[in-house]
């Protein structure tokens, strides 16, 4: 499997790869106890080409995710982190507008 960074979680821990988008489908990077990560997780749960990642299984801190994709996703600061196709699309709100767009 391919992966969007490596790096140590810590460092007595071994390097983690963290999973990059799928080139076809969609891609939900949440973490645990977010509301809007679990409500993603089962608009895609299901589908067809969908992989959800939580965040809290490779990294301490998810938010840790932020300083790893920043050059994909800039300004976005919440969770869950979209992509499609590789694309980054947003989070749950912009999720939830792209799948009912595409019925």
């Amino acid at each position: 499997m391919s992966s969007l960074n490596c790096f140590k979680k810590n460092s007595s821990q071994s390097i983690m790869s963290l999973p990059i988008p799928l080139a076809r489908g969609i891609t939900v990077y949440g973490r645990a106890g977010c509301g809007y990560s679990s409500m993603a997780q089962q608009l895609i749960s299901g589908r067809s080409q969908t992989r959800y990642y939580n965040l809290n299984q490779y990294l301490n801190d998810p938010r840790e995710f932020f300083n790893l994709a920043q050059r994909r996703i800039r300004s976005h600061r919440t969770f869950p982190i979209v992509f499609v196709d590789q694309q980054f699309i947003g989070g749950f709100s912009e999720l939830q507008s792209y799948l009912s767009r595409r019925g």
